[in-house]
């Protein structure tokens, strides 16, 4: 419930400062020489680039788990046994 009220609190805080600050923050964000327009500008697609890897691992492991008609628990606890195995020290 903390949780809820913080969210509300904190939203409810940033749009009165948005409110009253709207020309200053849209001045400051648009500066060309500001450092985090210019980190934005080299690094704002990062995410999306660093997401596709664990999204075709987890197409992967779904599909995996279609085919084979087991379930995640199952899927894990064999995982982990096999990482176990392995010398990984998971299990």
């Amino acid at each position: 419930m903390l949780w809820v009220v913080s969210f509300y609190v904190l939203t409810a805080a940033l749009l009165l400062v948005g409110t009253f600050y709207d020309l200053q923050i849209d001045k400051a964000l648009y500066n060309p020489e500001n450092a985090f327009v210019l980190f934005l500008q080299k690094y704002g697609e990062v995410p999306r680039f660093a997401l596709w890897g664990p999204a075709a691992a987890l197409l992967y492991a779904s599909l995996f788990l279609l085919d084979t008609g087991q379930s995640v628990g199952s899927f894990q606890s064999e995982y982990r046994a096999s990482c176990s195995s392995a010398g990984f020290g998971t299990g």
